[in-house]
């Protein structure tokens, strides 16, 4: 299975963080009971934090990747590579996807774990947990050299990053010429933009349902907070119903 080395643990310079906080902070007179991009009624600085959380946890669903896989796979055979095991090479594929959302999540929940330890400040202040978060996160980027795995992030319509895209069809081909489980038909640039091509296309075909699934959400008469139990259960109902339009069966 393919492994990314851990990540680096230095600490954010404490200065830099309260002054980057600081400078986001709204004034001394605003309340505790604010309003945000997340949702336009009142609700608690904690309950835009736990939404913010929720929704920055929202990439692609596991069983997405383990289809994504799946299509890949049918994608390269026979033309592309010869296997006498495909769900082998499928796992090979689904590991080095997982372990490369997997980093981005792990960097997500240090940004998390270092702004926790801030709370108080930020909601006495009226900080925005949001523009904290970014701010802090591009700054662990930018230290590391981490490739965005948030298409959100870079502008692009997938929902991951056509540059994570690429670096994980690198690290897909590296882990298919060290198997013996398959045997490339096809020179390994050549591999690797075929996997390229197929997850563009899985991927934009993703991104649009979920398009469709989110407006559907806003199109309700009254407004329902993205990351609210409510959203996630309606997103995952018209998720699925949008799907099935186009003949994507998760389970296949």
């Amino acid at each position: 299975m393919f492994l990314n080395p851990p990540l680096q643990t230095d600490p954010v310079n404490r200065t830099f963080l309260l002054g980057t906080i600081r400078t986001f902070s709204f004034g001394g007179d605003i309340q505790r009971n604010c309003c945000c991009k997340l949702s336009r009624r009142p609700v608690h600085y904690q309950e835009l934090v736990s939404q913010f959380q929720k929704i920055q946890a929202m990439l692609l669903a596991r069983e997405f990747v383990g289809y994504l896989s799946r299509q890949i796979v049918r994608k390269l055979t026979p033309q592309t590579i010869e296997t006498p095991n495909p769900q082998a090479v499928i796992d090979l594929i689904e590991s080095v996807i997982v372990e490369e959302l997997t980093t981005e999540d792990r960097l997500n929940e240090e940004v998390r774990e270092i702004l926790g330890q801030y709370s108080d400040y930020m909601r006495r202040e009226g900080v925005s947990y949001q523009e904290m978060f970014r701010r802090i996160k591009n700054t662990l980027i930018s230290q590391r050299k981490v490739i965005r795995a948030s298409g959100r992030d870079t502008g692009d319509q997938m929902k991951l990053s056509r540059d994570k895209i690429t670096d994980m069809s690198h690290k897909i081909v590296s882990m298919l010429r060290k198997s013996r489980d398959l045997r490339m038909r096809k020179d390994p640039n050549d591999v690797r933009l075929d996997v390229v091509r197929a997850m563009t296309e899985l991927l934009v075909a993703e991104a649009k349902v979920d398009r469709t699934a989110r407006d559907k959400i806003r199109s309700q008469k009254r407004e329902i907070p993205e990351g609210s139990e409510e959203w996630d259960l309606l997103h995952k109902r018209y998720y699925a119903e949008e799907l099935k339009k186009i003949g994507i069966d998760l389970g296949r």
